[in-house]
């Protein structure tokens, strides 16, 4: 987990799916066990961030926050869900989100090619869904030649 210090640091974090843990370490005796449990048990978890509310520089971002601890999971810059206090299920249940939002991301392939008779470099997406490569490739080139 990795300690936010700026409000500038915090919106880089956005453009990435994110887990952020608002709470107040010294003053907060459930913010420190959350801290003390993600550290332990979800250490290996990229993109889980600690915000101390207490941090002056912070002010701008966590003035919407009215409980503590309060755990939010972003995604494209938004909240798309939150739990206030420490509920280990439903943290655990956002933190497998994150989880999958990144392994989701993984199991797309790209394939770049190009064709002597297009003008263009053409990018197709493909998913497990999509078994002939080449058919799909064939009829691309061909919208691509009556575009």
């Amino acid at each position: 987990m990795r300690n936010i210090s700026s409000v500038d640091e915090y919106k880089t974090m956005l453009v990435e799916p994110c887990i952020f843990i608002f709470s107040s370490y010294k003053s907060c005796h459930p913010c420190r066990l959350l801290k003390k449990w993600i550290e332990k048990e979800y250490s290996e978890v990229d993109h889980i961030y600690y915000v101390d509310v207490d941090n002056p520089n912070l002010n701008s971002i966590t003035d919407e926050i009215y409980a503590l601890p309060t755990v939010c999971f972003y995604q494209d810059g938004q909240v798309v869900e939150n739990v206030e206090g420490f509920k280990k299920d439903e943290i655990v249940d956002m933190i497998y989100k994150l989880q999958d939002s990144y392994t989701n991301q993984e199991e797309t392939t790209t394939i770049d090619f190009d064709s002597e008779d297009m003008e263009t470099v053409a990018t197709v997406a493909v998913t497990d869904k999509v078994t002939d490569v080449d058919k799909v490739l064939e009829e691309l080139g061909e919208k691509v030649k009556n575009y």
